[in-house]
């Protein structure tokens, strides 16, 4: 993904879209080796892909980036054991056929699951592979030095034949924020990412380095879930009551002190399909009290109390959590207890809202793209077979409208189809967004040349660095 979050070849020279969308020829660049000197070949694009499917590898991402491939279905099922979808050609050309016709597929295929690695390597791998300097990658930053909550250190692989931009060196390191922040202000620090009252001090006209500060829109919502599972919220009146009664703005405004960008949709800014005028629900108590009165589980004194969950470590809830809940408490009247669990745990809790023992009925989340297409947040997030659909919402509407947006060539008419399935899914009150995360960063004067990190991409190559 390039600057503009366009695709743009970087192992392949180049594609051809054949049978109206449904079948892609790449053709590979020459001289493409892995980072021990190997060639690369399209045996091993096909390969890589055929890894990242396999049952065995546990992938999350690898069947919504590649599940599209004719066989993938049978490979990830154990069926097969390898991807009919995809024939060798030669060493330097492949042919990928898919189930239906997708003119996204090149924006999939550049994300994490179906980069190329090492067959030689993953063959023979360990759990400690990655944590050593036996990876042999085929990009353009070769690993040398990985300490798990520590550093990573990368060195520019000369031999990469795509590009030879980028700092011939690069550490990150993984920092507590006031130990992140003195470095950076002792100008040890290239590039630091900032939060909370670190970021009002750098938007201080006053603060000497606030030239240095860089906001980046990420395409990433932060949102409430709703459990269309199980009671209340099996009724879309209950779900639009609580949806009315959430004041995103001052949310925005107070808790997070104007630091993200507030949303109204599910698409964020930068995406295809994002409506910049889109009210969705708006903080409305009046409506939110109609909306409870038309619930089919009666006043809402006869509900069941209510579980929130989130992820988080502190005593109490985060502040964000707060801002939600007790006006939902205050206007109800009805109790809502919070349970927060660390991250891990807070992923199996959402992702099995359908056990019965489950008692959960809302929940916080963020949902980062993988990938700048909205096929990632709406098909993903609300196909009724979509395994990240955790609320559990369906509706044929939607389903019927996503199956005609993926096959769709005309970007027009995608936008079109997908702004009525947001406003579907908002309408009935399936989700509530929040706000769209704005990313926020101090880069120093001598990096000349940095885009920020709006989405998954290799950004690396596209920065400049002179001598401090």
């Amino acid at each position: 993904m390039n600057a503009d979050l366009q695709p743009e070849g970087s192992l392949a020279r180049g594609w051809n879209v054949l049978n109206g969308g449904q079948t892609y020829h790449f053709e590979l660049r020459k001289g493409l080796r892995f980072h021990d000197g190997r060639s690369l070949t399209a045996e091993d694009v096909k390969w890589s892909w055929e890894r990242a499917l396999w049952p065995a590898t546990g992938s999350r991402t690898a069947y919504v980036t590649l599940g599209n491939i004719q066989g993938a279905y049978a490979l990830v099922a154990g069926d097969a054991d390898e991807l009919s979808g995809v024939e060798i050609l030669n060493d330097l050309e492949l042919e990928v056929k898919l189930v239906q016709p997708a003119s996204f597929f090149p924006t999939l295929v550049a994300q994490g699951a179906s980069l190329v690695v090492d067959r030689a390597t993953m063959e023979h791998a360990t759990d400690a592979w990655a944590r050593t300097s036996q990876v042999n990658g085929s990009g353009p930053y070769r690993l040398t030095t990985l300490a798990p909550r520590s550093k990573v250190l990368l060195e520019r692989n000369g031999s990469f034949v795509p590009r030879k931009s980028g700092p011939s060196a690069v550490q990150i390191a993984e920092l507590d924020p006031s130990e992140g922040l003195l470095r950076y202000e002792n100008d040890q620090l290239d590039i630091i990412g900032i939060a909370g009252a670190d970021i009002d001090r750098f938007s201080d006209a006053r603060e000497p380095r606030t030239s240095q500060l860089r906001t980046t829109p990420s395409l990433t919502t932060t949102y409430l879930g709703f459990n269309t599972l199980l009671p209340p919220f099996n009724d879309h009146h209950a779900r639009r009551a609580f949806a009315y009664a959430v004041d995103r703005a001052r949310i925005n405004r107070v808790t997070f002190r104007g630091h993200q960008n507030e949303a109204h949709g599910i698409l964020p800014p930068g995406l295809l399909g994002h409506r910049p005028d889109y009210e969705g629900l708006a903080f409305d108590l009046h409506a939110a009290q109609r909306e409870a009165s038309r619930s089919s589980h009666g006043p809402i004194t006869d509900w069941p109390d209510l579980v929130f969950v989130t992820a988080g470590q502190t005593l109490l809830p985060d502040v964000a959590t707060r801002a939600i809940v007790e006006p939902w408490q205050e206007h109800f009247a009805t109790r809502i207890s919070v349970h927060q669990f660390d991250f891990i745990d807070f992923l199996d809790v959402i992702e099995n809202l359908d056990d019965q023992s489950n008692p959960s009925h809302v929940y916080l989340t963020s949902w980062v793209a993988d990938f700048p297409d909205p096929f990632g947040f709406l098909d993903v997030l609300f196909g009724s077979d979509r395994p990240d659909n955790h609320g559990g919402f369906k509706n044929h509407f939607v389903d019927t409208l996503l199956d005609r947006a993926r096959s769709e060539s005309d970007p027009n008419r995608r936008a079109r189809a997908y702004s009525l399935v947001e406003s579907r899914i908002i309408n009935l009150g399936a989700v509530v967004p929040i706000s769209h995360r704005v990313s926020h960063e101090l880069v120093q004067p001598w990096v000349r040349k940095y885009p920020g990190r709006s989405v998954v991409r290799e950004w690396l190559t596209d920065v400049e660095v002179a001598s401090p």
